[in-house]
């Protein structure tokens, strides 16, 4: 199964600054201390190793900052439009225009996301280990509804959506260095696998040490057991008006 719903991501996916939001459904944040020598990303001596090419790739993405080159990279959000397919027993799906919104609090495992398939206007949250729907949205304003629905079935999904957006993917491969094979490919491509909630997640860095392509194995409820993938390119540098 190939999922092209996150490909909007790109004109954000290069953020070089993390984005203040007022809406993450999330606890009040607190900043993270410094990481002690060696257990952090810092890596300057080149060598082929794990912690050397995600250390790039966390600089590639903007999210080191300050003198200790801490991962400081907090919220994101991100819009986009595309097309639904309602499923179908039989003959073709069903298309319809689709169009989302998201805010993520990588601190607190954060995201919220407001999405019309066509069926009308739905909030999705997910804020650590539990993961809602709101309801009784209005039509016009902010990603929030005036009650909601506990969804624990949903709460895996979520994590991994959240795990497999190009600065989650990093996060999660430097959470799990100590696990993570790296394959070298021609043309400076690098290939990370690693375990991730039971099972394996497979990144591809691009040349500049972006994430091109996330993948990992996905339960679908319409398509049983498959493999989830989200490919992201045209990566570049965020300027916000002034």
């Amino acid at each position: 199964m190939r999922s092209n719903a996150l490909s909007a991501l790109v004109a954000a996916a290069a953020l070089s600054a993390a984005i203040a939001l007022p809406h993450v459904a999330a606890a009040q944040e607190t900043a993270s201390p410094a990481p002690a020598p060696g257990d952090g990303y810092l890596s300057r001596k080149f060598e082929e190793t794990p912690k050397r090419i995600i250390y790039t790739a966390a600089r590639s993405l903007g999210m080191l900052r300050g003198l200790q080159e801490t991962d400081l990279f907090y919220r994101l959000r991100y819009k986009g439009v595309g097309t639904a397919y309602a499923t179908a027993k039989t003959g073709a799906w069903k298309a319809s225009p689709a169009k989302y919104y998201s805010e993520i609090s990588y601190p607190q495992g954060g995201l919220r996301v407001d999405e019309d398939l066509g069926k009308g206007r739905e909030i999705h949250v997910l804020a650590g280990n539990q993961a809602w729907d709101e309801k009784d949205i209005a039509a016009d304003g902010p990603p929030v509804g005036k009650t909601k629905v506990m969804t624990p079935e949903a709460l895996a999904r979520r994590q991994l959506f959240l795990a497999m957006t190009p600065y989650g993917a990093i996060k999660a491969a430097h959470a799990n260095i100590a696990k993570l094979k790296l394959t070298s490919q021609p043309h400076g491509i690098y290939v990370m696998t690693f375990p991730y909630a039971g099972a394996t997640m497979t990144v591809t860095l691009d040349r500049n040490r972006r994430p091109s392509k996330v993948e990992a194995p996905y339960v679908d409820p319409v398509l049983g057991k498959t493999v989830l993938s989200f490919e992201y390119s045209g990566y570049k540098d965020y300027e916000p008006l002034t």
